[in-house]
Parts: C-alpha cells; sequence; structure tokens
C-alpha cells in the first residue's frame, strides 16, 4: 500500500486522532523519516482536524461517509513528494492539498495539487476512467469555491479550494453531483496498490540523480523508462572494466530522439555507485551552452529547496552543480591550455552529450583552437591518465544542426588514426546506422579496423518516452521529413489520434497551449532559426537576440514570470531546445522548409540579403531537415502547428507554399485544431 493510512471517512471520523498520528508515523518512518518535525505533526493534526470535521458536516447533512474512502500521505514514487489525502467516492478521485498557515501561498499550492491529479490522471494504473478533482484546503481563502461536480468531460477537473472549516459543503456539493449509475465504483484497495509510474521531465530526472538517487529509482517509478537500467549497468561495468584492467574504454550510447540518452549519461556521472570514491566520479560535458545554463541552474534551484533555501545555498548549490555539468569548450580550453599540457584531468570518466555535434578541425580552427577535431581532443585528455579511462558518448540520430559539427564518422576517425589501443563498447545501431543514428555509422569500414570492440544491444535505445501519450511520434516525424510514405501511412494506421494540432492562427494556438498549462506543465513557441521572416508575425529568431535572451528563465520561469517560456512572447529556436523538453508545443513553421505537392517533395531555402534562395549544398539541406526533427520531437503531450497567414503585400512569403505544407501535414494524421 502506497497511502500511509487508509480508511473510510466513518472510521476516520471514529478512530482517535493520536491513534491516526501514530499509523502516520509509523509509515513514514518505514519510508527512512525516522525524526519527524514538530510542524509535521502539528500539520498532520490540523488536516486530520479538519477531515472528522467534514464527515461530521457531511453525515449530519444526508452524505453516506462509509462510502467516502480516505487515503493519507499517498507516496508518489520516483521523487520524495507525498499527496497529503485522497478521497475516493465511486469513480472520483479528489486530490487534497493541505495548507495550514496564513501565510503560505495559493499559487504554488494551486500548481501542487493540480500537477498530483494531472500525474494520476496519466500515469496511475487504477485512475484511467477515473475523474480527478483537485482541492487546496487553507486558512488563506477567505471563502471556498464550491462548485459542483457536472460530469467527466473534463478527467482532471477545475481546481477548487475552501477554507478548512468548509471543507465539508465542498464535498457534500460534490456528493451531490454524482451520479452513482454511470461509471464503475473504484476499488480503494486496489487504486491504492496500483502502479504509479510518471515518466520525469529530464530536469526531474537530472535532479533526482543529482540528489543521489539512481536511475534504477526512477525506472521502478516508471515502467516506460526501464529499459534505462540496463543502458546505466553497461555503463558501470564498462567502468569497472576500465578500472580493473588498466584500459581506456569509449562507450557509445545510440538513440531516437526523447528516448532517456541524457538521462543515462546524468546517471552515470551522478551514480553513487561510481561516486563513492573520488577517482571514479564523473563529469557531464555538452557543446549546447543553453543545455549547460539550463541544467545547471535546475540541478542547484533543486538543491538549494532540498536543503530549506537557507541563505547562501543557491550560490553554494550553483558552484556544486558547475563541478558536474561544464560546456565542453570550457573542458578543453582548460585541459589544452598551455601551462596544462599533459595534465590529467580530475575525472577519469567523461560523458558527452550530442556527441555527434563535436566539432571538426576546420570549425576548431576558425574559433582559434587547434588543428584537430574535438573528438581528437577530448581522447587525446583523457590518454593522459596513465591506467584506465572513460569516455561515454551519447548520439541522437539526425541532430546535426550547425556548421563544422563532425558527426559520429569523427569519433571513427580519431580512434582508428591515433587511438587503436581504446576499446569500443556500442550497439549494433552505432556500428552498422539506423533510425537512431540518423544513417551514420561509427566506422567506414567493419567494426574489426580497430582493435577491440565490444557489442552491447542496451547501449541502444530505441523506444522514445518522451512523448509519453503516443510512442509513435518520432517515427511520424522521421517519415514525414524522410517523405517515407509507407511509414506514414503505417504509423497513421496504428495511431488514429496523434496529439499533433495544425492551425492558421496564432493566437488560437496561443489559447490552446494556455489552456495545456495546468500545473507546472510547461509550454512555449518554438520556431526554426532560419524562418527569419516570421518577423512578419512578430516572431523573432535572429542570433543576436536569442544569444541575448535568459533562456534559463525561459526553462525554469514560473508562469508568473513574464521571461518564461509561459508568456509565449519569446520563442526557443533549435539551439536553445536540443537536449530540453516542454509539455505542450507551439512550433511557428517556416517559409525555410516547405513542401512542394508537384513534386512530393520538401522545397528547402535560406534567406540570403532580401529574398529566398533553394539551398542546394546538401550539408545544409540535412541541417535543415535536422532543425525541424529537433523542434518536432520537443514536446511530451502535445503539439500545435502554426502555419501563420501571410500578408499579401509581403512579397517575401508565398501563401501557396505555406498552403501546400498545411495540406500535406492534415493529410498525413495531423488534426485541425478546433476553435473555442
Amino acid at each position: 500500500m502506497s497511502a500511509k493510512y487508509r480508511a473510510n471517512l466513518q472510521g476516520l471520523q471514529s478512530e482517535s486522532i493520536g491513534s491516526v498520528m501514530h499509523r502516520l508515523a509509523q509509515g513514514v518512518a518505514h519510508q527512512g523519516f525516522a525524526t519527524l518535525q514538530t510542524a509535521q505533526l502539528s500539520a498532520w493534526e490540523e488536516q486530520l482536524g479538519a477531515l472528522r470535521a467534514a464527515a461530521t458536516f457531511m453525515g449530519e447533512n444526508g452524505v453516506q461517509i462509509d462510502r467516502w474512502s480516505v487515503l493519507l500521505e499517498y507516496s508518489i514514487p520516483g521523487v520524495d513528494r507525498r499527496v497529503d489525502a485522497v478521497l475516493i467516492y465511486h469513480n472520483l478521485v479528489l486530490v487534497l492539498e493541505f495548507k495550514t498557515g496564513l501565510g503560505e501561498g495559493l499559487a504554488s499550492a494551486r500548481r501542487q495539487v493540480e500537477d498530483y491529479a494531472l500525474d494520476l490522471a496519466d500515469f496511475h494504473g487504477e485512475s484511467a476512467e477515473a475523474t480527478l478533482i483537485p482541492i487546496v484546503v487553507s486558512m488563506a481563502v477567505a471563502e471556498g469555491m464550491v462548485r459542483p461536480y457536472a460530469s467527466a468531460a473534463q478527467r482532471v477537473q477545475p481546481i477548487r479550494q475552501t477554507p478548512p472549516s468548509d471543507l465539508g459543503r465542498l464535498l457534500k456539493s460534490i456528493a451531490d453531483g454524482v451520479d452513482i449509475q454511470i461509471g464503475a465504483p473504484i476499488d480503494p484497495a486496489r487504486w491504492d496498490a496500483a502502479p504509479f509510474r510518471p515518466v520525469p521531465t529530464i530536469l526531474q530526472a537530472a535532479a533526482t540523480l543529482f540528489a543521489q538517487h539512481e536511475v534504477r529509482e526512477i525506472a521502478d517509478a516508471g515502467a516506460d523508462v526501464a529499459n534505462l537500467t540496463a543502458t546505466a549497468d553497461v555503463v558501470v561495468d564498462a567502468v569497472k572494466y576500465a578500472e580493473r584492467h588498466g584500459k581506456k574504454v569509449v562507450c557509445f550510447i545510440t538513440g531516437v530522439p526523447g528516448a532517456g540518452k541524457t538521462l543515462a549519461g546524468l546517471n552515470a556521472v551522478h551514480s553513487p555507485e561510481l561516486r563513492r570514491r573520488e577517482e571514479t566520479s564523473g563529469l557531464f560535458l555538452s557543446g549546447n551552452g543553453p543545455l549547460v545554463k539550463v541544467l545547471r541552474e535546475a540541478l542547484a534551484k533543486d538543491m538549494a529547496l532540498r536543503n530549506g533555501n537557507a541563505h547562501g545555498a543557491l550560490t553554494a548549490a550553483r558552484q556544486q552543480a558547475e563541478s558536474f555539468v561544464m560546456g565542453v569548450h570550457t573542458f578543453l580550453g582548460t585541459y589544452m591550455a598551455a601551462e596544462r599540457i599533459g595534465q590529467a584531468p580530475i575525472q577519469r570518466l567523461i560523458v558527452f552529450d550530442e556527441a555527434q555535434r563535436a566539432w571538426n578541425a576546420e570549425q576548431r580552427q576558425s574559433s582559434g583552437g587547434p588543428d584537430e577535431s574535438e573528438p581528437e581532443s577530448i581522447l587525446s585528455v583523457m590518454d593522459r591518465h596513465s591506467d584506465w579511462g572513460v569516455v561515454v558518448c551519447l548520439i541522437g540520430g539526425g541532430q546535426e544542426i550547425h556548421d563544422g559539427e563532425a558527426g559520429l564518422e569523427e569519433w571513427g576517425r580519431a580512434l582508428r588514426s591515433r587511438f587503436t589501443h581504446w576499446e569500443v563498447w556500442a550497439s549494433e545501431a552505432a556500428l552498422h546506422g539506423g533510425p537512431g543514428t540518423g544513417g551514420h555509422r561509427l566506422f567506414a569500414e567493419e567494426s574489426s579496423a580497430i582493435g577491440g570492440v565490444e557489442i552491447r544491444p542496451a547501449l541502444h535505445l530505441a523506444v522514445s518516452v518522451r512523448s509519453y501519450r503516443s510512442r509513435d511520434v518520432a517515427t511520424w516525424v522521421d517519415a514525414l521529413l524522410s517523405s517515407n510514405e509507407e511509414a506514414l501511412a503505417e504509423v497513421s494506421s496504428r495511431a488514429s489520434a496523434l496529439p499533433i494540432f495544425l492551425t492558421t492562427s496564432l493566437p488560437r494556438a496561443k489559447e490552446w497551449l494556455r489552456s495545456e498549462a495546468r500545473g507546472s506543465r510547461r509550454v512555449g513557441l518554438v520556431a526554426c532559426s532560419g524562418a527569419v521572416r516570421l518577423r512578419s508575425v512578430g516572431i523573432e529568431v535572429s542570433t543576436g537576440f536569442t544569444r541575448a535572451y535568459p533562456y534559463h528563465h525561459w526553462f525554469l520561469g514560473e508562469p508568473e514570470d513574464v521571461r518564461s517560456s509561459f508568456a509565449l512572447e519569446v520563442v526557443a529556436t533549435e539551439f536553445q531546445c536540443q537536449g530540453l523538453e516542454l509539455d505542450s508545443v507551439g512550433l511557428v513553421w517556416g517559409d525555410d522548409l516547405t513542401w512542394d505537392a508537384g513534386h512530393s517533395r520538401w522545397r528547402l531555402r535560406k534567406w540570403s540579403g532580401k529574398q529566398w534562395q533553394s539551398m542546394h549544398d546538401p550539408i545544409a539541406r540535412e541541417y535543415l531537415i535536422n532543425k525541424y526533427r529537433v523542434l518536432l520531437t520537443r514536446a511530451r503531450t502535445g503539439m500545435v502547428i502554426v502555419i501563420p497567414p501571410v500578408d499579401p503585400h509581403d512579397a517575401t512569403r508565398d501563401q501557396s507554399f505555406l498552403q501546400e505544407t498545411y495540406d500535406r501535414l492534415l493529410s498525413i494524421g495531423a488534426r485541425p485544431l478546433a476553435a473555442s
């Protein structure tokens, strides 16, 4: 049982408060909280008083309280949180968050309780057919919101809030509106024992790992990410093997967008098993500057919160986060500096995120660097260890989006030419190519071309877990961009209701996104950096603007923060959002990639001076397709694609091109966004 106490309201009313609190204390202690603070005990006493008073009011006014079940301190697996109270009546699940102090913020309480209800709706095994009602019970509420239960049309109903004294009246009004002839009643014992498997965001998962948990705990909480445990085990095995035998090992983790590669890499860095000793601790590297900044700030804020936001806690947490997450250019700049040539890093394990985006020699030279690629430099720096070292490369298929990104092949060239003594652990996908690598392969020749190659199937993550409401989104995106009609037909036959909507109205898309922004579910607008003529509809994607914008606030700010993604004022391009995610995305489609219906192919263009030019360079064309692949795979729950109408006096935007694109998307599974 997940709840620390379960009974019906009649049983709760008849049992003494002391007895209930004793059972709660025992249950919490079994989870590792042996010492309870006075504040927690006081909060329980007030909550129990409010629930018992509500039960009395309901019973005196004709409600059969023996039909109402109450579950207290219901644990959410994978994160250190518990729901204060869950009430079950017929096929209703009422989620209650109590705030006992007058000074406690209602806004955060509303977000918290709505998050609980949304998570139960999406991830709880016995809540698939239930209607969920989030309720805030707080002394700060002057008057209760006695909105009666109407229907199950909205599975997670609007938030109610009430002072403790009016809780019984609110519950009675809900009970009065329920038709017990409709829907099957919920069995409270089955509900309590049912699996609750939330799929965390990458930032939530990173914070959990940073707090000394393991990816196994996250996977245990969510069956959909259970394949990560096998991948994590292989990386741990590689480190142990390298240390035991004095070897240098490079592991390649491949996977489709949203499959959990970054999470697997973070686990390697933060794995308690590997962090017991300093020499096996790791460093997470990324060439994606926005990702590094957002990840560091998210980890620091979570750590400061866990430490009670004490004075100086955030500053200290930021310093600690910097020791685990670093920009690859900073890392190489440090160890390639003249005064440190030959010096080995402190870490024996480094994880390089989006390693296929590492710079080639030409790009590094043009930026004032040495005449060698980043893969060569990273392997060279780690090769300074006299005995052992491990490099873990996270490889995303079709994710190269900028000039000078060397690709998976550059790692193979470096290994074959200079580092033949390094052993390679990889999946078949890395060695032979496939969807998880964008068709690229590590070696041009057979894998026997260099020393040891260990094939480990678990190093490939084939299933996207980001879009948890439809596993077919990543497949649909790949088929869409490759114009694979057979694959599009197949995915459409499996997924008749992809969570992908289509509109020509940017205001309507914003309205939909705001309706999806419930609890802390994050929404935002994205657009391609090459879609420069979206400026005509108020969308700015220029490098000068995006480089100056504080995207850590965009990704982490609360809904009240106008700098955040919730404001729907500023878009993130592929450069800011690669490696990160939103719950619901509004993709504003640009004129750089439009469908050519006459030739059944994509029309790829770049802006030059004052007009569009056709794009002929094959590498530039591949990068543009990859940019849209990144943008189309950022959403966890749903996406609206906006193809805004054009001004007939604007010669730079062709309405027929955009109409053909709209018709194409509509014909292959995107659904028109209904009018409000």
